[in-house]
């Protein structure tokens, strides 16, 4: 897989979500609730929303030079919430994988780096 780098955001942090309309519409929620909606905390929403404070993104380029995330987890806890597993076994890519990851790669602004933020890098 190559380098992997982490992104943190604040749970509150606005992202854009595209409508799969007629009218191509995009609203804005944050990320926790784009990862509630997206069933990342199962039935536990309530529980995690005022626990969480910030969730880190992995991700890393693939061959073609393609940003591909990895996990998503709470930076305090290390609970991962979302996992990109492609074991044959656990293929199971589905609607709500998609919203969440197209919405990070169109807003989430993964590959700029500003250095008050906090990013890790790690081999």
């Amino acid at each position: 897989m190559g380098l992997i780098l982490e992104k943190v955001f604040s749970s509150d942090y606005m992202i854009g979500v595209e409508e799969v309309t007629s009218s191509k519409r995009v609203r804005e929620i944050t990320l926790f609730e784009l990862m509630s909606e997206c069933n990342c905390f199962g039935s536990n929403s309530e529980y995690f929303k005022p626990r969480i404070k910030k969730l880190s993104v992995k991700w890393s380029y693939n061959y073609y030079h393609e940003i591909e995330i990895c996990e998503i987890y709470d930076v305090d806890t290390g609970e991962i919430h979302w996992e990109h597993n492609d074991l044959p076994e656990n293929r199971m890519w589905g609607g709500n994988d998609e919203k969440l990851v197209s919405s990070l790669l169109m807003w989430g602004d993964l590959e700029n780096v500003y250095f008050d933020e906090e990013v890790y890098w790690n081999e």
